[in-house]
């Protein structure tokens, strides 16, 4: 899997479980010629703070409200924890089909770059240990509950 909303991310030529989510958005929006001039190398892993930065200088817009999606195709995704921190990142295909790198932590899959068909039907439930919380942009994670926003694509020139 390279071709990510018709642009081509290689993988990074290591084990494709150790790439992590933000690295693979902005090597996304590097290829997409949504970032230009001299940015960090792509090559690297793109921190926590670096994503924060790069992709949200806020937090963005509610993923959901009222139990509806409302992310728009080509966005760029935000799971933030309880104190304002980006937790993982990704990239909507479409407004419910998302794409990202290491979604354990959010999706309970395993690593690597994935695939989330359909995320209206993710509900955290009796039987289901991760998805949307009531009817807002609330999502439990494996590990802690987390705020769902989105942006459309950032550009930025360095």
């Amino acid at each position: 899997m390279g071709i990510f909303l018709g642009t081509y991310v290689p993988e990074l030529g290591m084990s494709p479980d150790s790439e992590i989510c933000h690295t693979f958005v902005y090597r996304w929006l590097i290829a997409n010629g949504n970032f230009t001039g001299e940015y960090p190398d792509p090559l690297q892993n793109v921190s926590f703070i670096d994503a924060e930065r790069f992709f949200f200088p806020d937090m963005g817009i509610p993923a959901r409200v009222g139990g509806v999606v409302q992310v728009r195709a080509n966005s760029v995704i935000g799971f933030w924890d309880h104190v304002g921190h980006l937790q993982h990142s990704m990239l909507a295909i479409t407004p419910t089909s998302w794409v990202g790198a290491n979604n354990t932590g959010c999706f309970g899959v395993k690593g690597g770059r994935t695939q989330i068909d359909d995320v209206d039907e993710l509900v955290h439930n009796s039987q289901s240990h991760f998805g949307w919380v009531g009817d807002d942009n609330n999502w439990q994670g494996q590990f802690q509950g987390l705020t769902v926003t989105y942006r459309d694509l950032p550009t930025r020139v360095f």
